[in-house]
């Protein structure tokens, strides 16, 4: 009885064996594809990280730029809101010196302007292609304002 229930069990034992090698080779097999996914996506994360880090950046340059022109700003906009208040409105009634003021005002109010409205980003999300040349270019004519 014992060697008929061991020719039974061998064939049952060798037939799970089979089943649980090819499951564990199909396991194995989808591991590995979860892996290559993983890298996949590692890539991914690591392209977008930089995209994110040059953002910053070029945001962090603008900023700056905005806040040196911000300081010649303040103090050209406390003369004009004095001019206008103790000669009015009519530009004719000024002189040279505050039209002078004003037209710096002017201009860099319209440069300020032109600045903030440059796009940093592209219609994808990525950072323009000029960006860094157009802040390069403000920067030079950041010159022409400073006292």
């Amino acid at each position: 009885m014992a060697v008929l229930g061991g020719l039974i069990a061998g064939p049952a034992l060798l037939i799970t064996g089979f089943i649980m090698g090819a499951k564990a080779s199909a396991n194995l097999d989808n591991a590995y594809s979860n892996r290559s996914e993983a890298r996949k996506l590692a890539e991914e994360l690591d392209t977008g990280v930089s995209m994110c880090m040059g953002i910053v950046k070029v945001s962090a340059l603008y900023a700056n730029m905005l806040a040196s022109y911000d300081e010649i700003f303040k103090p050209l906009v406390e003369k004009l809101t004095n001019i206008v208040s103790t000669k009015g409105t009519d530009f004719s009634q000024y002189t040279l010196d505050e039209k002078k003021v004003v037209a710096k005002s002017a201009a860099l109010a319209k440069t300020i302007k032109t600045l903030i409205d440059v796009p940093i980003l592209n219609q994808d999300g990525a950072l323009e292609d000029d960006t860094v040349n157009t802040a390069n270019n403000f920067a030079e004519k950041f010159s022409e304002y400073a006292v």
